[in-house]
């Protein structure tokens, strides 16, 4: 793997130090698009080689591929109606209290002086 500090293909660093924000944001652009093709690619030509490989052996890749796959993708938490408000800004009262609050308790002020239900 080359160095970065070296060489970039046959674009030196200190060249990449001199372009302007402009050029790099349509560099940075023009690079997403070819790594999510060379993805693709590599993602075709692998599940060729593997269908290959299974045929080779009279297998078939649903042989090991049956049904779906759980989701790992974490369920994501409901949303917790406000409870507090201060100066236009709500707060469920969990996480981290926004800036505005903490100086508000920081100044002596107590959360049940913002309950919205009272």
């Amino acid at each position: 793997m080359q160095h970065l500090k070296t060489k970039i293909g046959n674009v030196n660093h200190e060249e990449l130090e001199a372009l302007e924000l402009d050029t790099l944001i349509a560099i940075k652009k023009k690079l997403e698009v070819l790594i999510k093709q060379r993805q693709t690619q590599y993602k075709q030509d692998y599940k060729l080689r593997l269908n290959r490989k299974a045929n080779n052996l009279g297998l078939n890749l649903s042989d090991f591929f049956e049904g779906t796959f759980p989701s790992t993708k974490k369920p994501s938490s409901p949303k917790v109606k406000p409870k507090y408000e201060y100066k236009g800004v709500k707060w469920s009262g969990r996480g981290r209290c926004p800036n505005i609050y903490q100086q508000f308790f920081n100044n002596g002020g107590k959360k049940e002086d913002l309950l919205i239900d009272k």
